[in-house]
């Protein structure tokens, strides 16, 4: 019974995940210039200005989707107790803003010195309010994997038996 609720409560999460990155992918395509995200092609882009429709919230709606969905995702496949559920949001929250800090100028140009580097941070421009939409994003996602998680007992996981279980 508890493995059924916990594989529901991972569906869940999935499914979460799964609306949240289609929802993030609209706003580049509908919200965002052509030729300005790399898994969207051009033609699909219907906006040809920087923020059109959704103004500063669409400009950092992928920063908070993204960590959002990412965190989700990683809650699946962890043992969800407070701590771990924790220590992912933390790392999460530390790859975000490691990313949105190498958007900034002084950054920019080493990262140019290396392909790798310049792939994921040359074409992006640093923002306070997208390092706000991480912090938001990692907080709605640890209440969502803390409130949809199946009530147990920290020491306790759901549908695996452990030496303390059998003893409590």
């Amino acid at each position: 019974m508890m493995l059924s609720v916990r594989r529901n409560q991972r569906c869940i999460l999935v499914v979460l995940a799964m609306v949240a990155f289609a929802g993030g992918a609209l706003v580049y395509a509908l919200d965002r210039p052509a030729g300005s995200t790399a898994f969207i092609p051009a033609i699909v882009h219907i906006s040809q200005s920087r923020y059109r429709g959704l103004g500063l919230i669409g400009a950092s709606l992928p920063s908070l989707v993204h960590v959002y969905c990412f965190i989700l995702l990683t809650a699946v496949l962890i043992r969800q107790t407070r701590r771990n559920i924790l220590l992912t949001c933390l790392a999460w929250f530390l790859i975000e803003v490691s990313f949105e800090v190498g958007q900034l100028p002084f950054m920019s140009r080493i990262a140019s010195r290396s392909d790798v580097l310049d792939v994921f941070l040359g074409g992006g421009v640093f923002d306070w309010l997208d390092l706000l939409a991480i912090g938001l994003g990692t907080t709605a996602a640890f209440v969502t994997v803390t409130v949809s998680r199946p009530h147990q007992k920290e020491g306790h996981h759901v549908g695996m038996e452990t030496e303390f279980s059998k003893q409590a």
